[in-house]
């Protein structure tokens, strides 16, 4: 079955290119269908034990899996509506090769997932950087800063994938002087109580470097704002998956190999260290920010630190918070960058200082642009406020009050920024011209040449990050902390 994750995207990218044009949008909605039915299953199908899909040491799925599965689907589902609702998006007018790039990045993130082995896992995760550099250039227009962005992408991310398999080479390296000959992951966490500690810290400072680079992390993180900005909406809604869904989740299985062989405290440090940089960083640049996607690009930069924050605090407790950062995340971020690619369509800009009376133009952007910037900037009753308070919540409980209280400070400019931002393009007045809204972007009521109707494509994150935000079902509290124990105990064996 979880093969079926990966084949479901090959199936259609064929599709793409045997049937007529016209029949693109009814693909997406086929396989937007079939990703979530396979995933419903794999949940229903969810036993007792944590590991409950092993086929030999190629693929292997357990709760960790389920929830980076779970996390892609949020991500990757209002972007294939989108393309079924718009079918004038930019990515399907740009041609059969731009679609066939996304289909097969969409394959080969679901496929990080279900590698069973640290070196199939790394094939994976450099397969998504070929596909999303690719599918960046695509298109029509191919302006000189997007070949710039991706040059970029492919420059910090490729040096970080070396990196990254120098580290899964030293890990192997430490299990065979562990009497361990094998990649899968069953064979690595029973060798890694007697692993050299030395060899696992440089392993994990090789991978997290190489995964941290692809994960945005800072100080790697310069690449991000700038594809992010560049991109298209809703390929910039599809890249947003990969920092976490991704590289994120090498990390927390590496993670996992270290904390077993004893070497826990060490890898808290760097994360923690690592966390509150990213978030330091970010919060000057999203203040003086004047580009609403780099703006976007910048909150990613602090979110993935406050998932490596959560990690670092480690315990049930802060990895289960980290995890459900992740999620929150997932629902949030595609459907903001969705939201956002209307209106820079419709103002014909990407500037903040040009988009103004936003509200009085189009009450629906309007709207759904602030309940997405409330979520980003952690404000109840959203989810992710939930989930930002559980990781500080954890951090009392591990570390002590200093280092949350001082997430906590850093997160305060980033709120300013969101809301300084925001209230000028949302609340100020009008701008001197008048926004296509009707005339580009459909204005929702399916008249336009462009967009307007996709966004009803956000409809459910929205839902979904309200009730997150207003509960805490027992079953996803569940789910959670066993994923943590997960990552904390590598694999319990059925």
């Amino acid at each position: 079955m979880p093969l079926l994750l990966v084949g479901w995207p090959i199936l259609a990218l064929a599709a793409v290119w045997l049937l007529p044009k016209s029949s693109q949008r009814w693909i997406m909605l086929a396989l937007a269908a079939l990703l979530v039915g396979t995933v419903c299953l794999l949940v229903w199908t969810l036993p007792d034990n944590s590991v409950f899909q092993s086929q030999g040491e190629w693929i292997r799925v357990d709760l960790l899996s389920l929830v980076m599965i779970a996390a892609i689907t949020a991500v990757v589902l209002p972007v294939l509506l989108y393309f079924t609702l718009n079918p004038h998006s930019a990515v399907i007018r740009d041609g059969v090769q731009s679609l066939s790039w996304l289909l097969a990045m969409l394959a080969a993130m679901y496929g990080v997932t279900i590698a069973g082995n640290i070196g199939l896992l790394w094939v994976a995760v450099e397969a998504t950087t070929i596909c999303s550099a690719l599918l960046i250039v695509q298109g029509k227009k191919r302006a000189r800063a997007t070949l710039e962005a991706a040059w970029k992408y492919i420059l910090i991310c490729s040096v970080g994938i070396i990196f990254a398999l120098l580290g899964t080479i030293l890990f192997y390296f430490a299990a065979q002087r562990a009497g361990c000959h094998g990649l899968d992951w069953s064979a690595l966490v029973g060798a890694a109580p007697g692993m050299e500690g030395n060899l696992v810290r440089l392993a994990f400072v090789f991978v997290l470097v190489g995964y941290g680079a692809k994960a945005a992390i800072a100080p790697m993180h310069n690449w991000l704002p700038d594809t992010y900005s560049q991109a298209p909406a809703p390929v910039a809604a599809i890249l947003s998956a990969i920092p976490f869904g991704c590289a994120g989740y090498a990390v927390f299985r590496l993670y996992a190999l270290v904390t077993l062989a004893g070497e826990q405290s060490f890898a808290s440090t760097i994360l923690i260290a690592l966390g509150l940089l990213s978030v330091a960083i970010a919060a000057p640049f999203m203040l003086v920010q004047s580009d609403i996607k780099r703006l976007l690009a910048y909150s990613s930069v602090e979110h993935i630190g406050l998932v490596f924050l959560g990690l670092g605090f480690g315990g049930t407790l802060g990895i289960s918070a980290a995890l459900l950062h992740l999620f929150n995340h997932s629902l949030a971020k595609p459907a903001a960058f969705l939201t956002v690619g209307e209106i820079t369509d419709a103002y014909g800009t990407r500037k903040i200082a040009k988009i103004r009376g936003l509200l009085s133009q189009s009450p629906i952007h309007g709207v759904l642009y602030l309940v997405f910037v409330f979520a980003l900037a952690g404000m109840p009753p959203l989810a992710l406020f939930r989930s930002e308070l559980r990781i500080m919540g954890a951090g009392v409980s591990s570390a002590g009050w200093f280092w949350p209280a001082l997430a906590a400070a850093l997160l305060v400019p980033i709120f300013a920024a969101f809301l300084y931002h925001s209230s000028k393009m949302t609340f100020g007045p009008p701008a001197g011209y008048r926004p296509l809204f009707r005339e580009r972007a459909g204005a929702f009521t399916g008249t336009g040449a462009g967009t307007g109707t996709g966004l009803w494509a956000v409809a459910l994150p929205i839902i979904l990050l309200l009730y997150l935000g207003m509960s805490e079902p027992v079953w996803l509290q569940q789910i959670l902390e066993r994923a943590a124990q997960v990552v904390q105990q590598g694999v319990i064996c059925p």
